[in-house]
């Protein structure tokens, strides 16, 4: 069970796809099991940030209350301004 586990196995990799930098990976200590936590919006001229997603297609919004269950990868949604 998850309350076994030690050391290590709790922590999870976020790889973070602002689409402005290279992703960005971070290693969350004791992560497992736990929500990620929110970054501050990226910037991106010319752009409005449209939120964080679950897939690189940008249809599946990320839920920051989702217990992660191992290494997420989350993508920025970018809304060209007008």
């Amino acid at each position: 069970s998850a309350s076994s586990l030690t050391g290590d196995v709790l922590d999870i990799t976020v790889t973070w796809h602002d689409g402005v930098q290279a992703p960005r990976a971070e290693t969350v200590k004791n992560g497992w099991g736990k929500p990620v936590a929110k970054p501050e919006a990226p910037t991106r001229a010319g752009y409005t940030f449209g939120g964080w997603y679950s897939d690189d297609a940008l249809n599946d919004p990320w839920d920051f209350g989702t217990q992660v269950a191992g290494d997420t990868e989350l993508y920025a949604k970018w809304i060209p301004d007008s």
